[in-house]
């Protein structure tokens, strides 16, 4: 997963960036906050891995992935209160069937799983989501379960 750092009080998950990029975003953000140093928190790729933080199914059923541990362990690992960037939340959880627009799967993910994170590892979490494409090209944003828009 990557090292740990006692400062460390972001840490940015990509399911997407490799390495190259993810440090440019450090030297970005540490300019526009005037830190000292790019350093300014621990910045994980999964590019090219398993980031599926839980498999949803319809009616509530859910499977919680390795990932997941993972994740919780490397956070519980850094000292204090984390902010944490989950980029971007299709990456970190996988929908079988129709549990996408199955609102209890998705409140299960949100409620339980990523709030569970939170508790666990204290930290507060941000996880960006995207609209699906069908939900762009009719310029609806949508796509998902309601759910996702509260």
């Amino acid at each position: 997963l990557g090292g740990t750092s006692p400062r460390a009080n972001l840490v940015y998950v990509s399911a997407e960036d490799d390495e190259n990029e993810l440090a440019r975003r450090a030297q970005a953000i540490s300019r526009e906050l005037h830190l000292p140093s790019p350093d300014c928190g621990v910045f994980l790729s999964r590019k090219g891995m398993d980031s599926a933080l839980a498999i949803m199914s319809e009616g509530s059923e859910c499977e919680l992935r390795p990932f997941y541990f993972q994740l919780v362990a490397q956070l519980r690992a850094i000292p204090g209160h984390k902010v944490v960037v989950l980029d971007s939340a299709y990456d970190f959880v996988r929908f079988a069937g129709r549990a996408k627009i199955d609102e209890d799967s998705v409140n299960l993910f949100i409620k339980v799983i990523l709030q569970g994170i939170c508790d666990q590892a204290d930290s507060t979490l941000l996880i960006p989501w995207h609209p699906s494409q069908a939900g762009s090209g009719r310029e609806q944003m949508d796509g998902w379960s309601v759910a996702w828009r509260n």
